[in-house]
């Protein structure tokens, strides 16, 4: 743990005497909770990927000004605190947020209800619709997975890889495909989106919820990103909660309104941010790292299972605008 900076930051910024550091999270840009004899405090801490130069920085900047922006909407969110008006803190090469501590808690899968899916739904259909300036860019990139040379490293750095990506390399191509051709529709009705919208980024108290973590923040398209959230709320260890989709979807539509796009175009394309954080996680396995191999693993399974149902989230949609 890089302690060192930690405790200049609290120091430089007269946060008190240091009682505790704990890191408790580290999945790309590390977060610490610290405690001082003046309160808790957590601090992210963004690696070279998240922030390279002034271009991520601004972007990092917009996000924030963004959030804020959602609070005033009534779409409340945790943002971090700001010293001599500036959000970010910069030392040896590395930046910094920090924020305070609050009580709210993500929810477990298993604690999820109906009621907890349509708030959740209703929530992005309300984000989905704002008309805010922005200086976001389009989340989208093509996908260009070359599938054999990374089954050529996977045979290098673990057997459990290789036979998942050999076993679907077939599915993973078509996913491909027909994500890229889908999304080039798709980039025509882009809004304001969080982008990894799930269970650990959204904090409860009793029935309140607060919005975390807009690293992700970008302009995307709308029924995008429902299907894409539908299906992560719905989905189980080993299994889909049918209801649960169907519940997200009407809840979202009820607030947004009539959908635009065709669904199973939307569907195809949706794909895009997984396949992007696949591609990261394939030009991380050469290190042979076992959290990125797990996780490449993970995404590839998640990726087969999304595909092999969309039939299913299709036909569910059908059933709900056809009533």
């Amino acid at each position: 743990m890089n302690n060192k900076n930690i405790q200049n930051i609290i120091s430089n910024n007269k946060l008190g005497t240091i009682k505790d550091i704990e890191l408790f999270d580290s999945s790309q840009n590390r977060v610490y909770k610290v405690t001082t004899y003046k309160g808790i405090f957590v601090i992210k801490e963004f690696s070279k990927d998240a922030i390279g130069n002034y271009y991520y920085l601004r972007k990092r900047k917009e996000q924030i000004r963004i959030s804020n922006l959602l609070n005033k909407k009534g779409i409340f969110t945790v943002v971090p605190i700001s010293f001599n008006k500036s959000f970010f803190q910069h030392l040896n090469n590395h930046y910094y947020l920090i924020y305070n501590f609050v009580e709210e808690k993500p929810l477990k899968k298993e604690e999820l209800t109906i009621e907890h899916i349509k708030k959740l739904a209703t929530i992005q259909s309300r984000i989905h619709k704002l008309n805010i300036k922005n200086t976001l860019t389009c989340s989208y990139k093509n996908i260009n997975i070359n599938l054999i040379k990374q089954l050529n490293i996977a045979k290098k750095v673990s057997n459990d890889l290789y036979h998942v990506l050999d076993n679907n390399k077939n599915v993973l191509e078509e996913i491909i495909n027909n994500c890229n051709n889908k999304t080039k529709i798709m980039k025509n009705n882009l809004c304001i989106s969080h982008n990894d919208y799930k269970l650990l980024n959204i904090l409860w108290k009793n029935n309140e919820v607060k919005l975390i973590d807009f690293d992700a923040m970008g302009l995307s398209n709308p029924t995008c990103s429902l299907c894409e959230s539908a299906y992560t709320f719905s989905k189980k260890p080993k299994s889909i909660n049918f209801d649960f989709y169907k519940e997200y979807l009407e809840a979202y539509i009820k607030e947004y309104g009539p959908i635009k796009e065709n669904y199973l175009d939307a569907l195809y394309a949706s794909f895009n941010g997984k396949l992007q954080w696949l591609s990261y996680m394939f030009s991380k396995n050469h290190l042979k790292k076992n959290n990125y191999i797990d996780e490449t693993i993970s995404m590839i399974n998640e990726l087969v299972t999304y595909y092999n149902n969309i039939d299913k989230f299709n036909e569910i949609y059908l059933k709900i605008i056809n009533k």
